[in-house]
């Protein structure tokens, strides 16, 4: 019989800043959720923007590095495998949770993108010209 594959690629943006935490055995694990826009056609025909969100789970080194480099909004490639967790909500009922625990992840956009309140601080400072520059 042939083994099942239980992969997920993503492309999305970080929905929180991810959340560091460790396990009783010292082990690094974050976990942040992921938004995943799409369009899709309403009961009337009519195209509608859609958002699935996705929980994910990091483990290791990677789980300090997505807490270091990992912010809100910010654009990401996930690729892991989908993994079920019974829990208890507060009245006591057992739920299934869904989560891609990530295997590997990449950090979309420009390494050093400033964020919009460093670009305007930049842009409201003037700038010299090389004759004010010479003339001192």
């Amino acid at each position: 019989m042939a083994r099942g594959l239980n992969r997920v690629t993503l492309i999305g943006n970080l929905g929180n800043d991810p959340e560091l935490r460790y396990t009783a055995d010292g082990i690094a694990m974050a976990t942040a959720s992921l938004a995943v826009n799409g369009f899709r056609r309403s009961p009337d025909g009519e195209r509608e923007e859609s958002v699935e969100w996705f929980r994910l789970v990091f483990f290791d080194r990677q789980a300090e590095t997505m807490s270091t480099y990992g912010t809100k909004g910010k654009p990401v490639f996930i690729e892991g495998r989908l993994q079920t967790r019974p829990y208890a909500d507060r009245n006591g009922v057992i739920r299934t949770a869904i989560e891609v625990i990530v295997s590997q992840f990449l950090l979309l956009g420009t390494a050093n993108a400033p964020a919009e309140d460093e670009v305007a601080a930049v842009k409201a400072d003037p700038v010299e010209t090389g004759a004010a520059i010479a003339a001192r």
